[in-house]
């Protein structure tokens, strides 16, 4: 089973974004037509949205029914004989698994000279060659006559052959329209039905590109395509309910309430989302040297959200900011309410986009709101504590003084010396510094009082 942050949902118990409804009705669309139809359903999503996930739940739930259901990945596929063997493979090893053996299939064998489908990798140049000359490539290696058709009909009665094309839009974009053909005219097969999981601009955009005459590819899929099924776009209350509980998975040393008024400004796409968990887990280490209080929590995620965007635009953003002068841009605007100051606001912000952000509109509209919202939710808190919860994200200290105070009381209790030289060996081995280099750190951070706080690690 895959595990960790990008990997499909396979437990539909932990279905949060209700994509358990939109499995059903997939699978309803994919199984309930006429045996002797086929069928061919697109679920269109964007990179990160759970396209994979669903697929899994479909394919879980339409075995459990008893059909057969065979699962192609044609990312890796980089010629018309990987594609084709490569499909082949899947069908019928899937078709043997339930007990169904066509002529196809041991046609295929012969030519290819395999007895076990997991020798066809190390064949795969040989059948290319057979493929050229022995028969067409497509047809004759995934030819499934009536003869074949009969025997599977009579094997599964009313069941179907449920076939998942997995990430159609990751396919190399010169066999991607052999691939939508083939499956719309040469595995026009009854009793078939197909899913395909994919990228509708991207897939558009790829065949407009491979012929013009196709324009921008959406009429095309129009003809491949019987059904036509979008992800929808989740809810705040749905990105928080994923965020706060992985959140509290990863890491007990951040206090996720702290985080409720971010909900609205989440990303909505789900892998997006994650990676904004993943990298506030990397940073929960360093959170447990300090107090709950000690950090703005808003500000480190907002922090993250926006570098996950664009990291050059955040580092002149927040320097420009949040610089240490006795007039900030955010508490003008909080004291000059009038729409000259927000005009003002906004110019800044459009011009830093322009400089240091992607150009498109998309990630710009993206990041002003983050701004705007970040800067909404701030209020009066203490523009000090910002600073100081930005530098921990990049360049975290060497000590806090928690733990300068624990280590001066012990030491300059003068009982134990020993524990005091092991603390200070485990604390710079754990730092990847010479104890040596510590010690200096130590005696600067009493000698600067709070101020070296901050500082972080010296270069």
């Amino acid at each position: 089973m895959s595990t960790g942050f990008d990997a499909p949902e396979e437990n539909e118990e932990a279905d949060r974004l209700d994509r358990r409804i939109v499995a059903d009705r997939i699978l309803s669309l994919l199984t309930e037509a006429p045996s002797d139809w086929s069928l061919r359903v697109g679920l269109l999503g964007e990179w990160g949205e759970g396209k994979t996930t669903v697929a899994k739940w479909v394919a879980t739930r339409a075995s459990k029914q008893g059909h057969v259901v065979v699962w192609y990945n044609p990312w890796s596929a980089h010629s018309e004989a990987d594609l084709w063997f490569g499909f082949a493979v899947a069908l019928f090893e899937a078709l043997e698994k339930a007990g169904i053996e066509v002529e196809g299939s041991r046609r295929l064998r012969a030519n290819v000279g395999i007895k076990k489908w997991s020798e066809w990798p190390r064949k795969l140049s040989q059948a290319s060659k057979v493929s050229e000359t022995a028969f067409s490539l497509v047809e004759g290696v995934i030819r499934i006559g009536k003869k074949d058709i009969r025997t599977v009909r009579s094997k599964l009665g009313s069941h179907r052959v449920v076939v998942i094309i997995d990430d159609t839009d990751r396919v190399d974009p010169n066999l991607l329209p052999s691939l939508l053909l083939t499956v719309r005219n040469v595995l026009d097969l009854e009793g078939f039905s197909f899913l395909l999981p994919f990228d509708e601009a991207v897939v558009s955009a790829t065949l407009g590109a491979y012929n013009p005459a196709w324009g921008s590819g959406t009429k095309f899929l129009d003809k491949i395509l019987d059904f036509k099924v979008s992800l929808p776009e989740p809810t705040s209350a749905q990105c928080w309910s994923i965020f706060s509980n992985v959140v509290s998975a990863v890491s007990s040393s951040i206090p996720v309430d702290r985080m409720s008024p971010i909900s609205d400004s989440l990303p909505k796409n789900p892998r997006r989302l994650k990676a904004v968990v993943r990298a506030l887990a990397t940073f929960g280490r360093e959170v447990s040297r300090y107090g709950v209080d000690d950090v703005d929590w808003l500000a480190i995620v907002f922090a993250l959200m926006i570098k996950q965007e664009s990291p050059a635009f955040f580092a002149a953003y927040t320097q420009e900011t949040f610089r240490e002068v006795t007039t900030n841009i955010w508490l003008s605007l909080l004291i000059d309410r009038d729409d000259a100051t927000k005009t003002q606001e906004k110019e800044r912000i459009r011009l830093l986009l322009e400089k240091y952000a992607r150009a498109v509109p998309e990630t710009h509209k993206r990041i002003y709101e983050l701004c705007e919202n970040w800067r909404r939710l701030h209020g009066l808190a203490g523009f000090a504590q910002i600073r100081n919860s930005l530098r921990l994200l990049d360049c975290p200290p060497t000590l806090n003084k928690t733990e300068v105070d624990t280590v001066l009381a012990e030491w300059l209790s003068n009982e134990r010396p020993a524990r005091v030289t092991e603390w200070i060996t485990f604390q710079a081995k754990s730092r990847h510094i010479t104890s040596h280099q510590f010690v200096a750190d130590l005696f600067s951070f009493r000698l600067n009082d709070t101020t070296s706080f901050w500082r972080g690690q010296p270069k």
